[in-house]
């Protein structure tokens, strides 16, 4: 359709823009860091193995329960501080999952998969 641009446009035109910011940003602090400073390798790995079964998974059983049970895993593993209860992460992952699933489908027309278990 006409629209069908409009949102890889203003996607571009933000991280043009933040990609201006951050390349200033390069230039005028003079503090170097070496690379991957303080990066935890098995937080990086269980990431990456996540999103691959996250892919899976949404194969079978579509887009809410797979973005449900990845988000409300990963909120818990990855916290830092220990006070995500399982519940606050359960329930942070299904508002997000709520609002994505808006945002496309409502608002952009995105079709999102249904999986394979639901007939998609």
């Amino acid at each position: 359709s006409d629209m069908g641009a409009v949102f890889p446009n203003i996607i571009i035109a933000i991280l043009a823009g933040l990609s201006v910011i951050q390349l200033i940003q390069s230039f005028t602090k003079k503090e170097v860091k070496p690379a991957f400073e303080g990066v935890e390798a098995r937080r990086v790995l269980s990431m990456a193995l996540g999103i691959v079964g996250y892919v899976i998974v949404m194969m079978f059983a579509g887009f809410l329960i797979s973005s449900v049970l990845f988000l409300g895993v990963f909120f818990k593993v990855l916290d830092n501080t220990k006070k995500v209860t399982v519940f606050k992460s359960a329930a942070l992952a299904c508002v997000l999952t709520a609002i994505f699933y808006g945002v496309f489908h409502y608002a952009f027309h995105v079709p999102l998969p249904v999986g394979i278990i639901f007939g998609g």
